[in-house]
């Protein structure tokens, strides 16, 4: 199986730290192409060094998520050299301290505008039998009273890849469009907002996770919303 992914090409954004990186890396040792997108050249340059050193294929390019003329170019490049690509994952996050009153927006724009303007622009070179993943939080299924903002967001990309995952069925029948809900992860992001990232999943098991997906070792289908808490993986099921 560690070769299962020689002929996937796949886009990865966040790819510079955290579960993008974790995820890119996963991938790649499975064989993938990856394309890895980021906002710093720094990280970009690591995880592209870590994966070639270890036998793998990725190219990066930097974008700036918040930025639609950036994402536009990029959608466009990836056309002209690649003309199809097997699964988008929208691994770019963002979030803020919310105690005091300030613009809010770049965490609308990271995490659902750029997903909503990826999946636009991206969509129409997926191959049969790729599809969309994107990666969520628990916080927009249950919330986050330290960070309802941030949640909101959330929810609105939650939403967003139920109704994406049910257009997929009216275009391509082949296609799927999954949610991943991790819990708390041990990432830069999760350090920088609380302090305490070491306590929790390693972001390889999200990678893992979304590796299954991709290989079709997995019971989780289009439409499906993953939850990604203490190192296991469960279907969430909405309560009535």
């Amino acid at each position: 199986m560690k070769n299962s992914l020689t002929s996937k090409t796949i886009i990865i954004t966040g790819a510079g730290s955290g579960i993008g990186q974790a995820t890119a890396q996963v991938l790649a040792e499975a064989g993938a192409t990856i394309i890895a997108v980021g906002k710093s050249k720094k990280h970009l340059d690591e995880t592209q060094t870590a994966i070639i050193a270890s036998g793998g294929v990725c190219f990066s390019f930097i974008v700036n998520l918040e930025n639609l003329e950036e994402i536009i170019k990029f959608s466009k490049t990836i056309k002209k050299r690649f003309s199809t690509i097997d699964w988008l994952i929208n691994s770019a996050g963002y979030i803020e301290h919310e105690e005091k009153l300030k613009d809010f927006s770049a965490m609308f724009r990271v995490n659902t505008l750029a997903v909503i303007y990826l999946t636009r622009l991206l969509s129409p070179l997926l191959k049969e039998r790729g599809g969309v993943i994107n990666i969520s939080s628990i916080a927009g299924i249950w919330g986050s009273s330290d960070s309802p903002v941030y949640a909101v967001s959330k929810v609105a990309l939650n939403f967003y890849s139920k109704v994406t995952a049910q257009n997929f069925t009216q275009v391509k029948s082949n296609l799927s469009c999954l949610t991943i809900c991790p819990g708390r992860t041990n990432t830069p992001m999760r350090q920088k907002i609380a302090g305490d990232a070491k306590l929790y999943q390693d972001p390889e098991v999200i990678g893992r996770v979304i590796k299954k997906v991709i290989t079709g070792k997995s019971q989780f289908k289009n439409g499906d919303m993953v939850i990604v808490k203490d190192g296991q993986a469960k279907l969430y099921e909405a309560e009535d």
